[in-house]
């Protein structure tokens, strides 16, 4: 038998992958448009976006090899939670960082990624989460 494939936790980590690789892109626009605050701001945004869609992903992982109770009640308290340590965090840094730079690359990156991520996932029960990577041969000829 097959063992059953973690799809939430390759899910989260390929975006937390994501996020790192426009992480400068976006660290660098902050920096321009709103100086070091700025920049502040939209790293404290980046490292929660990160570490909610990693904390999401292996509580669901987790609490999928527990059945579906397990998993529906992880799911919602899970977001619940990571919803109110976002908020915790943002009230913490509130003072030091440009607040509005924090807030709008917080919305942009979260919907950005999964948007990004959904281009990438195979939405089928042979292969689901990430989807496979054609072999090199398969690629050639589509181009």
């Amino acid at each position: 038998m097959d063992p059953i494939p973690a799809v939430e936790r390759d899910i989260g980590f390929d975006l937390a992958r994501r996020s790192a690789l426009v992480a400068p892109v976006v660290l660098l626009a902050a920096y321009l448009w709103r100086g070091v605050d700025g920049l502040a701001g939209a790293a404290v945004a980046l490292a929660l976006v990160a570490c909610n869609f990693l904390a999401g992903a292996l509580s669901l992982a987790w609490a999928a090899k527990r059945g579906p109770v397990v998993l529906g009640a992880v799911a919602v308290g899970g977001f619940l939670v990571r919803m109110l340590v976002v908020v915790g965090v943002i009230v913490l840094v509130e003072p030091y960082v440009d607040l509005a730079c924090l807030a709008i690359v917080l919305l942009v990156t979260h919907v950005g990624l999964l948007i990004w991520e959904s281009r990438s996932m195979s939405i089928s029960l042979a292969a689901p989460g990430l989807r496979p990577a054609l072999p090199v041969s398969h690629r050639e000829e589509q181009h």
